[in-house]
């Protein structure tokens, strides 16, 4: 499997903003939420070495894509591939009901 090129959709850079803020403002853990920062975009960057060679998502709605998962810590990152691209497409808390609204 060759390695794909990231594109990260706005999206998630914006669900992933508001997550970092709640917890360095809200939660006052700056160091807290730089770390899962790091830690988000270094499983992104693992994860295109081989971007469908996982387990896709079973969704409850009908998509064209397949959707694949990539945990970190309590959060579920979901992408697709399309041709050489892995678009990052959401990030949720993993114990809400997230797959409901893919």
């Amino acid at each position: 499997m060759q390695p794909v090129s990231v594109r990260i959709l706005p999206l998630f850079e914006a669900e992933l903003a508001e997550i970092l803020d709640y917890i360095g403002l809200h939660l006052q853990n700056p160091d807290a939420a730089m770390r899962l920062e790091e830690d988000v975009f270094a499983a992104i960057r693992e994860r295109a070495a081989s971007a469908t060679a996982f387990q896709p998502i079973p969704v409850m709605r009908k998509h064209s894509e397949v959707y694949y998962p990539i945990r970190v810590r309590n959060y579920t990152i979901v992408y697709v591939v399309l041709g050489d691209v892995m678009e990052v497409r959401r990030i949720f808390y993993t114990p809400s009901d997230w797959q409901k609204r893919l």
